[in-house]
């Protein structure tokens, strides 16, 4: 896991460092989410009146960090699901 940090890895230094410095973590966890919803097929109904749970975005967001956790890409161990 070299060159990993909580704050850095190899993923996040893809995105323009200036930008990433200046985007709230929040939006960047918003992002997720969406993003995330939109693989999941749940974007469709997401958050709004009659919404989704958001259960099938959660569990894409909680793979998704188990195998980057897996391939050594971020060294935070994810949490039981």
């Amino acid at each position: 896991m070299t060159g990993l940090g909580k704050t850095s890895n190899a993923y996040c230094r893809l995105i323009d460092p200036k930008l990433y410095a200046k985007m709230p973590k929040a939006v960047l966890g918003a992002v997720a989410v969406s993003l995330a919803a939109q693989l999941s097929g749940e974007a469709e109904n997401f958050l709004f009146a009659d919404g989704g749970s958001g259960a099938r975005a959660t569990g894409a967001l909680h793979d998704e960090w188990e195998c980057l956790f897996a391939a050594s890409i971020v060294p935070q161990k994810p949490v039981k699901s």
